[in-house]
């Protein structure tokens, strides 16, 4: 079973972005041609723990603004799909709060949960995504102040989730959607903190 916790209002704080960042520091290096065609590298490397993401260039992006504001306390951040299956997440390379106690996955990028039936209280959830095999870089690499996509594979049965921290003056919620058919979700946030 899973159980859920709390999550994070989005009429508590403004919207903040999904998770961010791995555990250790991204390696892998492809040149790719940012603004004046400069040559910069494709995945932007970050610490774990850390919410600062250094893409190459000076191309650099701060999530500090979306950890909770109660630090470890702090709840997890929501967005609900069109199917009604939730999502929950943390950012800075935090696993979420809410628990999947049927998950084999070590370090958890995001959790989803759904009803298991109409008549029922029962939630059946999966880890989709870890925090271990993510990679992160510019939404888009010829224009990188749109905001930063990081992706995290190795969820339940295959799952895959991508962050998109998307550069915007005002905040809005976080919304979540699915690839109909595949196991790959989406969680997208328009926010400040997604500006380079």
């Amino acid at each position: 079973g899973c159980r859920v916790a709390p999550s994070r209002s989005s009429s508590f704080a403004p919207s903040r972005a999904a998770l961010g960042g791995t555990q250790g520091v991204l390696q892998r290096l492809v040149p790719f041609h940012g603004e004046a065609g400069r040559s910069m590298q494709a995945s932007c490397t970050t610490s774990a723990g850390s919410c600062e993401f250094d893409c190459g260039n000076g191309v650099k992006y701060d999530l500090t603004p979306l950890k909770p504001k109660l630090g470890p306390l702090g709840s997890d951040w929501h967005a609900q799909d069109s199917d009604h299956h939730d999502y929950y997440w943390q950012v800075c390379n935090k696993a979420p709060h809410t628990a999947c106690s049927s998950s084999t996955v070590q370090s958890i990028a995001a959790v989803q949960t759904w009803p298991t039936s109409e008549d029922s209280d029962g939630t059946g959830c999966a880890a989709i995504g870890d925090l271990s095999q993510g990679d992160c870089m510019p939404t888009d690499t010829s224009n990188p102040k749109q905001g930063l996509t990081c992706t995290y594979s190795g969820g339940d049965g295959g799952r895959s989730v991508t962050f998109n921290w998307q550069c915007s003056q005002t905040a809005s919620d976080p919304t979540a959607a699915s690839t109909q058919g595949s196991l790959k979700y989406t969680l997208t946030h328009q926010t400040p903190a997604g500006c380079a």
